[in-house]
């Protein structure tokens, strides 16, 4: 996915990019711990990010102090391009499949499903 978002994305960087499209306004301590790293570090990953018009950095209006991070118009674009072209990648890898490696696979997804609490 990282490949069709944009090789110069780094893995840290479109995992960012994710965290904030699921997390619409997340602040930047949040990211960070969703990251593992330090403040600073996340910082730096956001900045360049807001650089490259993939973020934005917008002061809360409720509380001056915490600053709110969604993505831009040409985020959400690269993001769902990315999206987009990994699950034609898989559908096309999965269509290639013969029966029993199909079946065997839909019944390894339903135990992950339900392990992990999903729904179809």
């Amino acid at each position: 996915m990282r490949a069709a978002a944009s090789p110069a994305l780094s893995v840290p960087q479109l995992r960012t990019l994710l965290f904030v499209k699921r997390n619409p306004d997340v602040n930047l301590s949040a990211l960070a711990e969703h990251l593992g790293i330090g403040l600073t570090g996340a910082s730096g990953l956001v900045d360049r990010l807001v650089r490259n018009e993939l973020l934005s950095r917008e002061t809360d209006p409720h509380e001056r102090r915490r600053i709110q991070l969604t993505l831009t118009p040409h985020g959400r674009a690269r993001l769902d391009a990315a999206s987009n072209s990994t699950r034609a990648m898989i559908e096309q890898r999965l269509t290639n499949l013969d029966a029993d490696d199909a079946a065997t696979v839909e019944q390894a997804m339903t135990i992950l499903r339900d392990a992990f609490g999903g729904s179809k």
